[in-house]
């Protein structure tokens, strides 16, 4: 079953699940080209040269999955959700099994970004102090967009076509209790929620953290 439920969201995403990892694939080298301008030989020049990449890719790891996680429902939606209804099993198996099947096929970006990253890193001649560490941060890219697509994934299957509405509400809703909190004098209460979600091991943290290709 867990199959048939793969191969049908492998069907409905796999033009963006391969652009996704095109754009994991080229952002190590795009980032260096943008820093390409102030490179000089040492430490300190070759790290600026990827300062452009963790934002990058904190944006493609919240984007990507929040597209993967919307697509198949939106397709659903459209047919009234007859295919899922129809088959053999009890909702929540089913959800739990379209769940899995998009989460892996975030691996792909993942491996890409981990391919591309490599390649980059073979030729570039590195500062002896200085290595790659291309697998920690395609393992990193790859949690960061497991964590993005259960959020979007959550939302959605929860609040069904009003998900947007959800999510902007409750966005709206806690920047106007933050900020009349600041305002009555609480500003520690803002800053607490901020510690709380990024700073580790706050959920989001991840996307926050810098992202480093080159360390010593």
């Amino acid at each position: 079953m867990f199959a048939m439920v793969f191969r049908t969201q492998w069907r409905w995403t796999r033009l963006t699940v391969g652009g996704f990892a095109l754009l994991a694939f080229l952002f190590p080298a795009l980032a260096w080209r943008l820093g390409s301008g102030i490179f000089q030989r040492g430490e300190i020049a070759v790290m600026e040269g990827f300062q452009a990449l963790g934002p990058m890719l904190g944006f493609l790891a919240l984007f990507g999955p929040f597209v993967l996680a919307a697509q198949p429902w939106t397709i659903d939606h459209e047919t009234r959700h007859v295919y899922p209804l129809s088959l053999p099993i009890p909702w929540s198996r089913w959800v739990a099994m379209r769940f899995a099947a998009g989460a892996l096929t975030l691996v792909l970006p993942a491996i890409a970004l981990y391919l591309g990253a490599w390649l980059l890193l073979a030729n570039l001649e590195l500062p002896p102090l200085l290595r790659g560490y291309p697998g920690a941060m395609a393992l990193r890219f790859l949690f960061a967009c497991l964590i993005a697509y259960g959020a979007t994934f959550a939302l959605q299957y929860l609040a069904g076509k009003r998900a947007a509405a959800v999510f902007l509400a409750l966005l709206v809703g806690v920047s106007l209790t933050l900020g009349s909190l600041a305002l009555l004098g609480y500003p520690n209460v803002a800053e607490s929620v901020g510690k709380f979600f990024f700073e580790w091991p706050g959920p989001l943290a991840i996307f926050v953290e810098p992202w480093t290709l080159i360390d010593v």
